[in-house]
């Protein structure tokens, strides 16, 4: 068996890392993760590699090409080369990630009251108050942050005031903030509320020039609200950063394709049977959501195998 195929198939016999987000969850919860870290760490090996096994052969057919002046085929192995590099750069950025170190999930929880900034840079996560009650302080509370269920009190530069711009010192973590998502999870009067009180719109976004997502508090109506929101990583399959490569008529090039494609095939067809086992698991528990969740990560997988099939 050729040695590529044979790692990407094993790798997932491999022991799953056990990651649990510092509150308390299921057992069914924590074995999607497990299920979901060693899908990314496994087709990540495997990717990286068949990249680079193959890129000293792209590189010499490429001088090959140049030798009998076939200068569009050397340009496209010349951009296949690099891409199969980037992809390369990108599993190592997010290794993190896959291995447990960088928390998939942010679960955030606080006492907003005016207008509030949540940063998340490569180093931590930080307030940046502007100009109203700090978060958590209102009406002389001084109600800690929640982090994964987990309390962090904020060090205000200016801690003795409770009101006016001022910006909390960093709860240092390792995080990747240009491939974080944002989603709303509730507001209300109480922490722990799970419906979303009629507010002015929270909103997350990444800013390119600073390297820094962020969430946005408006909470222009009076009084004070607990507000839950959550980050979270692009979807680990995802986290391969998945290529295209231009076609290319030569033996090297065929024979990278033929790998590629049947070790993805066969992993995803493990990961696939994993997930449909948990999706049992979910119905009982009558977790609808999870349930959906997993009809779309088989759904996405089921069409990737068609597509590699056909070619």
């Amino acid at each position: 068996m050729h040695p590529i195929r044979h790692s990407l198939i094993c790798a997932c016999l491999l022991v799953f890392h056990f990651q649990v987000l510092g509150q308390l969850r299921s057992r069914t919860e924590i074995e999607y993760d497990k299920v979901r870290l060693a899908y990314s760490r496994n087709r990540a090996r495997g990717v990286e590699a068949i990249n680079k096994r193959y890129i000293p052969q792209f590189e010499e057919a490429q001088k090959r090409a140049l030798q009998k002046q076939n200068i569009e085929q050397a340009r496209k192995f010349e951009a296949a080369i690099k891409d199969l590099q980037g992809e390369i750069d990108f599993i190592r950025k997010t290794e993190n990630i896959r291995n447990g170190r960088i928390p998939l999930t942010l679960e955030v929880e606080s006492l907003n009251d005016g207008s509030d900034e949540f940063h998340v840079t490569k180093h931590g996560i930080k307030w940046v108050n502007l100009g109203a009650a700090k978060a958590g302080r209102h009406l002389g509370r001084d109600e800690p942050t929640y982090i994964n269920g987990k309390p962090w009190q904020p060090n205000w530069d200016e801690g003795q005031k409770e009101r006016g711009h001022d910006i909390s010192a960093t709860n240092r973590m390792e995080m990747i903030p240009e491939l974080l998502r944002y989603e709303l999870l509730a507001i209300g009067n109480h922490r722990g509320s799970t419906d979303i009180e009629s507010r002015s719109p929270t909103s997350g976004h990444y800013d390119v020039k600073d390297d820094v997502f962020i969430v946005s508090i408006p909470d222009n109506e009076g009084s004070s609200r607990w507000y839950r929101f959550k980050l979270f990583y692009i979807d680990l399959i995802d986290l391969s950063s998945e290529i295209k490569l231009p076609e290319i008529l030569s033996e090297e090039f065929q024979s990278y394709s033929e790998t590629r494609s049947e070790g993805i095939l066969k992993l995803n067809q493990l990961y696939i049977s994993s997930l449909e086992k948990l999706k049992i698991s979910y119905i009982k528990e009558e977790n609808l959501e999870r349930v959906e969740d997993i009809a779309k990560l088989v759904g996405r997988l089921q069409k990737e195998n068609e597509e590699l099939i056909s070619k």
